[in-house]
């Protein structure tokens, strides 16, 4: 990581990149001590280059040219944006990681070689690369019918088909790996647990299916404390796109007033109980849909199909005095 930064570093300082993607000028003057003998900055990065040039040259590619098309379109994030989500970012870590102490966040960069200054000019390069295809997705997406009725699909149900769901959720605790066990054995006693609390949770099923109230059963049995707060209504209601595909699958066929038998999924037992639907069209929420999409983060999918396209359109060329051969001593 410290040559990449080291080798950016340099690079940036000397390229026409759009407003020389916010980086510092090249290191001056003494940058190491190797037993009391003082490395020059330019003797380093000459070695850096020889050594490291063109393989990080590909890297060096994506951050010019995102930097360029962004600055092209009016996107590109500046100096200052990077430095407050950096400063958010590493605040965050700090406060979920070391309990909010600082000097124990610095002692563990300090183990790994690394001081706070060398780890913020890294995060920064990784960062303005991250923000800036971002930016760039973000202005170049185009939401296509498909997708809208995608997203329909996923928040409304199946073709519109909106649901009022109460459940009741189980935990299940899969059993612990024997000592000395083989794969086999944990894979059976994992099945059998799994069998097990299946089968000890038909009778709840009997009695909401005979009448019992759904709502006070949720109350008194769901090992999820929301849903027992709510007696079984789930937060803002039911969203295919919150719930796993053998979810989904398992109450498809569900009329109003069934009880479902016993669903595994997302790892554990669920019982609910269809208490209404009602039909979405998909012409009365598009908009609403293409404004959400437009306002959520990109996906990984969208990120790199920005890179892969901005790196396909601009090839990059390795020039001959890349790859020059050293001459003379290049360590001292």
């Amino acid at each position: 990581m410290l040559l990449r930064t080291l080798f950016l570093t340099a690079a940036l300082s000397v390229s026409p990149a759009p407003q020389e993607m916010g980086q510092a000028p090249i290191p001056s003057g003494d940058v190491l001590t190797i037993d009391g003998h003082q490395i020059r900055a330019e003797v380093y990065l000459d070695w850096l280059i020889r050594l490291r040039g063109e393989h990080l040259a590909s890297y060096y590619q994506e951050c010019w040219l995102l930097a360029r098309e962004t600055a092209k379109l009016g996107v590109q994030v500046t100096r200052q944006e990077v430095r407050e989500f950096l400063d958010e970012q590493i605040q965050r870590r700090i406060d979920v990681v070391y309990g909010g102490d600082r000097t124990k966040w610095v002692d563990e960069l300090t183990k790994d070689n690394r001081n706070e200054g060398a780890y913020y000019r890294t995060q920064l390069i990784e960062n303005e690369l991250m923000l800036n295809t971002t930016a760039l997705a973000i202005r170049e997406r185009r939401i296509t019918e498909e997708q809208l009725r995608t997203a329909w699909e996923m928040n409304y149900g199946e073709k519109g088909r909106t649901l009022d769901l109460l459940a009741i959720r189980f935990k299940f605790q899969p059993p612990a790996a024997a000592r000395g066990g083989n794969r086999r054995d944990t894979v059976r006693a994992y099945q059998e647990a799994r069998e097990n609390l299946r089968k000890s949770l038909l009778p709840i099923q009997e009695r909401a299916q005979a009448g019992e109230d759904f709502g006070e059963l949720a109350q008194r049995l769901n090992t999820d404390e929301v849903l027992a707060g709510t007696r079984g209504e789930l937060p803002g209601g039911y969203a295919p796109k919150n719930f796993s595909p053998d979810f989904r699958d398992a109450i498809r066929e569900l009329k109003v007033g069934d009880v479902s038998e016993p669903i595994f999924a997302m790892g554990d037992y669920w019982i609910v109980k269809l208490t209404g639907e009602r039909m979405t069209a998909f012409e009365d929420v598009k908009e609403e849909l293409k404004r959400e999409i437009e306002a959520s983060p990109p996906s990984s999918e969208e990120l790199q199909i920005i890179r892969y396209e901005l790196l396909g359109k601009f090839p990059l060329e390795i020039m001959p005095e890349l790859s020059y051969a050293p001459e003379g001593d290049a360590l001292t």
